[in-house]
């Protein structure tokens, strides 16, 4: 039987506050990994061996929430082992802990090999750390290459996959603002110039939303001044934090029609819409656990053909031109609510 390495550990990197897991920051160590389990998969598969996980998180303010999400990461890591590398869940051995590994909070899971030996030994007692059941034939101790002793299993169980621990998912542990993946919103600055407006933000990714605002006007509301418009705007985003507020930048289009005059006697009125993209900044914060409110301001470019009236009932048209503008396209200040 081939000796494991005892010093070989392969450390997995999460976001604090995460159960997911990515490939991106973590290629190395799935490759270490794997070269691992390969090295060894016979011992593996003949039972002689043990495939040693260990899941951390000391994030959250309770020890429940964190074992929650210690067993999520675990899964995830052993799930990838089963769908790349055909392992299987008696072919683990699973310690979640309540702490974080070491000085680095980014380590959420660990994986290494111990050897299985037969001779029962006492079970540590440690308040911080809870050893999933695995599938064995008997009362089973296990050491590492030193022979120091690990862990042991008291009865035959099945151990706990990645679909049973999605279901002890903590989410609902987490403030609704966080758990939120809509919200609604509307643009006071919008208001302000009697342009009816909704948004909807989807954020289908710890950092990645898509925002979607709408901006409807159809009234005059003075003999020399009407803002008719019907317009879109969506935008694809970044946020700097996981938690969907504070910073975020993005890009938008603009897509729409106008029909305008601002206390002059011309009134202009586009012939075939307006067409534009540009780049936003935007920063967001909460006042309670749905409500907050949205900054943004966008600057890039709209190209626009369009004819100008006088301004009076029926008035004729005097020109026709086009308009290429560079500058500010986007602004806002937006009441938010967060809603599942």
């Amino acid at each position: 039987m081939a000796q494991p390495d005892s010093s070989e550990v392969v450390l997995f990197y999460f976001v604090p506050k995460s159960s997911k897991f990515f490939y991106e920051g973590n290629e190395k160590s799935i490759r270490q990994a794997h070269e691992m389990i390969e090295r060894h998969r016979a011992d593996i598969v003949r039972g002689d061996m043990l495939i040693r996980i260990n899941g951390y998180c000391s994030s959250f303010q309770t020890e429940k929430t964190n074992l929650k999400v210690a067993r999520l990461r675990s899964s995830h890591v052993k799930s990838s082992f089963i769908v790349d590398l055909g392992m299987k869940e008696k072919y683990y051995l699973t310690t979640n802990h309540t702490e974080q590994y070491g000085t680095n909070a980014r380590v959420g899971v660990t994986a290494s090999l111990v050897h299985r030996v037969t001779e029962p030994l006492e079970k540590p007692d440690t308040a911080a750390s809870h050893t999933d059941e695995i599938e064995c034939d008997d009362t089973a101790a296990l050491r590492n290459d030193n022979g120091n002793e690990l862990a042991q299993t008291t009865t035959p169980a099945t151990a706990t996959d990645a679909a049973t621990a999605a279901a002890e998912s903590p989410e609902t542990d987490r403030p609704a603002w966080e758990q939120a993946h809509w919200s609604l919103k509307t643009n006071l600055a919008g208001w302000a110039l009697v342009v009816t407006n909704v948004a909807a933000e989807y954020r289908f990714a710890d950092h990645w939303s898509v925002d979607v605002p709408l901006y409807y006007s159809c009234w005059t509301t003075a003999p020399k001044y009407r803002f008719r418009t019907l317009a879109a705007q969506p935008s694809l985003r970044y946020w700097l934090s996981p938690e969907w507020k504070g910073h975020f930048f993005g890009v938008h289009v603009t897509a729409g029609q106008f029909n305008v005059s601002v206390g002059s006697d011309t009134r202009y009125q586009d012939t075939d819409g307006m067409y534009g993209a540009g780049l936003d900044y935007g920063y967001a914060f909460k006042f309670s656990e749905r409500w907050g409110l949205e900054l943004n301001i966008g600057a890039g470019y709209i190209n626009t053909r369009y004819n100008a009236y006088y301004n009076v009932d029926n008035g004729a048209l005097f020109n026709t031109a086009t308009k290429n503008y560079w500058g500010i396209t986007r602004c806002g200040i937006s009441l938010i609510y967060r809603i599942k």
